[in-house]
Protein backbone atom coordinates (compact mmCIF):
# COMPACT_ATOMS: atom_id res chain seq x y z
CA UNK A 1 0.00 0.00 0.00
CA UNK A 2 1.48 3.48 -1.25
CA UNK A 3 1.44 5.65 2.37
CA UNK A 4 2.09 8.78 0.24
CA UNK A 5 0.62 11.60 1.12
CA UNK A 6 -1.70 13.60 -1.44
CA UNK A 7 -2.08 17.16 -1.75
CA UNK A 8 -5.70 17.97 -3.90
CA UNK A 9 -5.38 21.13 -5.82
CA UNK A 10 -8.93 22.18 -6.98
CA UNK A 11 -8.21 24.58 -9.70
CA UNK A 12 -10.38 26.90 -12.06
CA UNK A 13 -6.94 27.80 -14.42
CA UNK A 14 -7.28 31.39 -12.86
CA UNK A 15 -4.55 33.33 -11.19
CA UNK A 16 -5.57 32.43 -7.65
CA UNK A 17 -5.53 28.88 -8.41
CA UNK A 18 -2.44 29.22 -10.18
CA UNK A 19 -0.88 30.25 -7.02
CA UNK A 20 -2.46 26.87 -5.07
CA UNK A 21 -0.78 25.11 -7.63
CA UNK A 22 2.61 26.38 -6.57
CA UNK A 23 1.92 26.26 -2.96
CA UNK A 24 1.31 22.99 -3.74
CA UNK A 25 4.25 22.28 -6.04
CA UNK A 26 6.93 23.50 -2.83
CA UNK A 27 4.68 21.73 -0.16
CA UNK A 28 5.07 18.56 -2.10
CA UNK A 29 8.28 18.53 -2.21
CA UNK A 30 9.50 19.38 1.35
CA UNK A 31 6.37 16.33 2.41
CA UNK A 32 7.50 14.24 0.24
CA UNK A 33 3.88 14.76 -1.36
CA UNK A 34 1.67 13.58 -4.71
CA UNK A 35 -0.28 16.42 -5.87
CA UNK A 36 -3.99 15.37 -7.79
CA UNK A 37 -5.52 18.23 -9.51
CA UNK A 38 -9.09 18.71 -9.76
CA UNK A 39 -11.11 20.46 -12.08
CA UNK A 40 -14.90 20.53 -12.68
CA UNK A 41 -16.62 21.29 -15.78
CA UNK A 42 -20.49 22.39 -16.23
CA UNK A 43 -20.53 20.31 -19.49
CA UNK A 44 -18.98 17.37 -21.04
CA UNK A 45 -18.16 20.13 -24.32
CA UNK A 46 -15.17 21.29 -21.69
CA UNK A 47 -14.11 18.41 -20.56
CA UNK A 48 -11.47 17.90 -23.22
CA UNK A 49 -10.00 21.46 -22.99
CA UNK A 50 -10.10 20.81 -18.95
CA UNK A 51 -8.01 17.84 -19.44
CA UNK A 52 -5.20 19.13 -21.86
CA UNK A 53 -5.09 22.51 -19.10
CA UNK A 54 -4.58 20.23 -16.28
CA UNK A 55 -2.03 17.74 -18.44
CA UNK A 56 0.08 20.78 -19.09
CA UNK A 57 0.13 21.80 -15.09
CA UNK A 58 1.09 18.43 -14.72
CA UNK A 59 3.82 17.65 -17.15
CA UNK A 60 5.41 21.31 -15.09
CA UNK A 61 5.10 19.25 -11.83
CA UNK A 62 6.40 15.53 -12.85
CA UNK A 63 9.30 18.00 -14.33
CA UNK A 64 10.14 18.30 -10.64
CA UNK A 65 9.57 14.41 -9.89
CA UNK A 66 6.45 15.55 -7.99
CA UNK A 67 3.46 12.42 -8.58
CA UNK A 68 0.79 13.95 -10.46
CA UNK A 69 -2.27 13.42 -11.10
CA UNK A 70 -5.28 14.79 -13.30
CA UNK A 71 -9.26 14.18 -12.06
CA UNK A 72 -11.83 16.56 -14.71
CA UNK A 73 -15.54 15.74 -13.31
CA UNK A 74 -18.86 16.69 -14.22
CA UNK A 75 -20.73 18.87 -11.40
CA UNK A 76 -20.78 21.20 -8.55
CA UNK A 77 -16.93 21.93 -7.56
CA UNK A 78 -18.32 22.50 -4.01
CA UNK A 79 -19.81 18.70 -3.88
CA UNK A 80 -17.00 17.30 -5.98
CA UNK A 81 -13.96 18.66 -3.55
CA UNK A 82 -15.23 16.19 -0.63
CA UNK A 83 -16.14 13.68 -2.86
CA UNK A 84 -12.45 13.21 -4.60
CA UNK A 85 -10.50 14.24 -1.73
CA UNK A 86 -12.20 11.11 0.29
CA UNK A 87 -11.21 9.17 -3.15
CA UNK A 88 -7.78 10.32 -2.71
CA UNK A 89 -7.47 10.15 0.71
CA UNK A 90 -6.05 13.11 0.49
CA UNK A 91 -4.06 15.16 3.58
CA UNK A 92 -4.83 18.56 2.79
CA UNK A 93 -6.88 20.11 0.11
CA UNK A 94 -4.83 23.50 -1.01
CA UNK A 95 -7.25 26.06 -2.58
CA UNK A 96 -7.10 29.63 -3.87
CA UNK A 97 -9.34 32.23 -3.09
CA UNK A 98 -9.85 35.45 -4.18
CA UNK A 99 -10.53 37.71 -1.23
CA UNK A 100 -13.35 38.99 0.38
CA UNK A 101 -14.74 39.75 -2.78
CA UNK A 102 -13.89 36.91 -4.65
CA UNK A 103 -15.46 34.63 -0.81
CA UNK A 104 -18.89 36.22 -1.54
CA UNK A 105 -19.18 36.32 -4.84
CA UNK A 106 -17.57 33.58 -6.73
CA UNK A 107 -17.55 31.06 -3.26
CA UNK A 108 -19.93 32.64 -1.04
CA UNK A 109 -21.47 30.92 2.38
CA UNK A 110 -21.71 27.48 0.30
CA UNK A 111 -17.79 27.41 -0.32
CA UNK A 112 -17.49 28.40 3.39
CA UNK A 113 -19.50 25.27 4.12
CA UNK A 114 -17.55 22.93 2.53
CA UNK A 115 -14.31 24.20 3.93
CA UNK A 116 -15.57 24.16 7.72
CA UNK A 117 -17.07 20.95 7.30
CA UNK A 118 -14.47 19.13 5.12
CA UNK A 119 -13.03 16.14 6.65
CA UNK A 120 -9.97 16.77 5.09
CA UNK A 121 -7.76 20.24 5.84
CA UNK A 122 -8.11 23.20 3.91
CA UNK A 123 -5.44 25.41 3.11
CA UNK A 124 -6.30 28.36 1.41
CA UNK A 125 -4.15 30.42 -0.05
CA UNK A 126 -4.17 34.10 -2.30
CA UNK A 127 -2.58 35.29 -4.95
CA UNK A 128 0.23 36.31 -3.12
CA UNK A 129 2.69 33.77 -3.69
CA UNK A 130 4.12 31.56 -0.96
CA UNK A 131 7.17 33.25 0.76
CA UNK A 132 10.93 31.32 0.11
CA UNK A 133 10.93 30.29 3.41
CA UNK A 134 7.80 28.36 4.30
CA UNK A 135 5.89 28.56 6.78
CA UNK A 136 8.69 30.07 9.02
CA UNK A 137 5.69 32.02 11.45
CA UNK A 138 2.54 29.68 12.25
CA UNK A 139 -0.53 31.84 14.16
CA UNK A 140 -2.67 30.28 15.97
CA UNK A 141 -5.46 31.29 18.47
CA UNK A 142 -6.19 28.70 20.83
CA UNK A 143 -9.63 27.91 21.71
CA UNK A 144 -11.30 26.54 24.64
CA UNK A 145 -11.70 23.17 23.10
CA UNK A 146 -10.11 19.89 24.67
CA UNK A 147 -8.92 19.12 20.65
CA UNK A 148 -6.60 22.54 20.72
CA UNK A 149 -3.87 19.79 20.96
CA UNK A 150 -4.61 18.98 17.42
CA UNK A 151 -3.97 22.12 16.11
CA UNK A 152 -0.98 22.46 17.83
CA UNK A 153 -0.59 18.65 16.67
CA UNK A 154 -0.73 19.93 12.67
CA UNK A 155 0.81 23.23 12.96
CA UNK A 156 4.21 21.60 14.33
CA UNK A 157 4.05 18.80 12.20
CA UNK A 158 4.10 21.26 9.24
CA UNK A 159 6.36 23.48 11.21
CA UNK A 160 9.54 21.15 11.58
CA UNK A 161 10.01 21.29 8.10
CA UNK A 162 10.63 25.05 8.40
CA UNK A 163 11.74 25.85 11.72
CA UNK A 164 8.85 27.71 12.51
CA UNK A 165 8.17 30.05 15.13
CA UNK A 166 4.74 29.37 16.88
CA UNK A 167 2.61 32.23 18.10
CA UNK A 168 -0.33 31.42 19.89
CA UNK A 169 -3.05 34.21 20.54
CA UNK A 170 -5.49 33.81 23.48
CA UNK A 171 -8.58 35.73 24.07
CA UNK A 172 -9.07 38.64 26.89
CA UNK A 173 -12.15 36.78 28.52
CA UNK A 174 -14.09 38.50 31.23
CA UNK A 175 -16.91 35.53 31.53
CA UNK A 176 -14.67 33.17 34.33
CA UNK A 177 -16.21 30.03 32.74
CA UNK A 178 -14.66 30.74 29.32
CA UNK A 179 -11.48 32.30 30.89
CA UNK A 180 -10.73 28.91 32.84
CA UNK A 181 -11.26 26.82 29.91
CA UNK A 182 -9.20 28.55 27.58
CA UNK A 183 -6.45 29.30 30.48
CA UNK A 184 -6.17 25.57 30.97
CA UNK A 185 -5.17 24.84 27.31
CA UNK A 186 -2.07 27.47 28.05
CA UNK A 187 -0.29 24.93 29.87
CA UNK A 188 -0.64 22.05 27.63
CA UNK A 189 0.16 23.90 24.18
CA UNK A 190 3.59 25.24 25.92
CA UNK A 191 4.26 20.93 27.15
CA UNK A 192 3.59 20.41 23.32
CA UNK A 193 5.90 23.00 22.28
CA UNK A 194 8.68 22.80 24.67
CA UNK A 195 8.64 18.79 24.28
CA UNK A 196 9.13 19.43 20.81
CA UNK A 197 11.49 22.37 20.64
CA UNK A 198 9.72 24.93 19.37
CA UNK A 199 10.47 28.72 19.88
CA UNK A 200 7.08 30.04 20.81
CA UNK A 201 4.93 33.40 22.42
CA UNK A 202 1.65 33.59 23.72
CA UNK A 203 -0.17 36.51 23.62
CA UNK A 204 -3.28 37.83 24.71
CA UNK A 205 -5.74 39.69 21.95
CA UNK A 206 -8.86 41.63 22.70
CA UNK A 207 -12.50 39.85 22.38
CA UNK A 208 -13.77 42.81 20.42
CA UNK A 209 -12.76 42.52 16.62
CA UNK A 210 -11.45 39.16 17.36
CA UNK A 211 -10.57 37.93 13.58
CA UNK A 212 -9.57 41.48 12.64
CA UNK A 213 -7.00 42.00 16.08
CA UNK A 214 -5.76 37.97 14.89
CA UNK A 215 -5.38 38.95 11.47
CA UNK A 216 -3.25 42.61 12.16
CA UNK A 217 -1.56 40.75 15.08
CA UNK A 218 -0.42 37.91 12.14
CA UNK A 219 0.33 40.69 9.60
CA UNK A 220 2.49 42.27 12.45
CA UNK A 221 4.99 39.06 12.67
CA UNK A 222 4.59 38.40 9.44
CA UNK A 223 2.82 35.35 9.73
CA UNK A 224 3.11 32.93 6.76
CA UNK A 225 0.07 30.99 8.05
CA UNK A 226 -3.14 31.14 10.13
CA UNK A 227 -3.95 28.10 11.78
CA UNK A 228 -7.18 26.98 13.25
CA UNK A 229 -8.84 24.37 14.64
CA UNK A 230 -13.13 24.63 13.52
CA UNK A 231 -15.22 23.15 16.61
CA UNK A 232 -18.42 24.05 14.83
CA UNK A 233 -20.02 24.39 18.33
CA UNK A 234 -17.71 26.68 19.81
CA UNK A 235 -17.86 29.13 16.39
CA UNK A 236 -21.41 29.50 16.08
CA UNK A 237 -21.77 30.14 19.84
CA UNK A 238 -18.67 31.79 20.87
CA UNK A 239 -16.86 33.23 18.19
CA UNK A 240 -19.76 34.02 15.21
CA UNK A 241 -20.65 32.57 11.75
CA UNK A 242 -18.27 35.26 10.58
CA UNK A 243 -15.13 34.62 12.04
CA UNK A 244 -14.21 32.03 9.28
CA UNK A 245 -14.90 33.99 6.83
CA UNK A 246 -12.85 37.08 8.05
CA UNK A 247 -10.01 35.11 8.74
CA UNK A 248 -10.51 33.19 5.04
CA UNK A 249 -10.75 35.63 2.90
CA UNK A 250 -8.11 37.97 5.13
CA UNK A 251 -7.14 41.81 2.85
CA UNK A 252 -3.57 40.80 4.11
CA UNK A 253 -3.17 37.40 1.75
CA UNK A 254 -2.12 35.15 5.18
CA UNK A 255 -2.71 31.51 4.17
CA UNK A 256 -4.98 30.31 6.29
CA UNK A 257 -4.97 26.16 7.34
CA UNK A 258 -8.69 25.39 8.41
CA UNK A 259 -8.46 22.04 10.49
CA UNK A 260 -12.06 20.81 11.25
CA UNK A 261 -12.70 18.64 14.43
CA UNK A 262 -13.91 15.70 12.35
CA UNK A 263 -10.45 15.68 10.66
CA UNK A 264 -8.25 16.45 13.51
CA UNK A 265 -8.98 12.61 14.41
CA UNK A 266 -8.90 11.33 10.58
CA UNK A 267 -6.23 13.03 8.59
CA UNK A 268 -3.78 10.23 7.44
CA UNK A 269 -1.01 12.90 7.27
CA UNK A 270 -0.27 13.06 11.00
CA UNK A 271 1.32 10.01 11.12
CA UNK A 272 3.08 10.46 7.80
CA UNK A 273 4.58 13.45 9.12
CA UNK A 274 5.15 12.27 12.85
CA UNK A 275 7.59 9.89 12.17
Amino acid sequence: MDNTPVLLVPTDFTAVGDSAVLYAQELAKILNANITLLHVVAKDSETAAAKNSLNAIASKLESLNIGTKCIVDKGNIFDEIGRVAKLEDASFIIMGTHGDKGMQKVFGSRALKVITNSETPFIVVHRKPMAAHGFKNIVMPLSMDQEVKQTIHFATSLGKYFQSKIHILYVEESDEFFKNKIARNIPAAEAILKERGFEYEITSVSKKHLAENLINYANDVQADLIAFLNNHENFATYLGGSFEQTLISNSKEIPVMVINSISAKTNSLMGHMMR
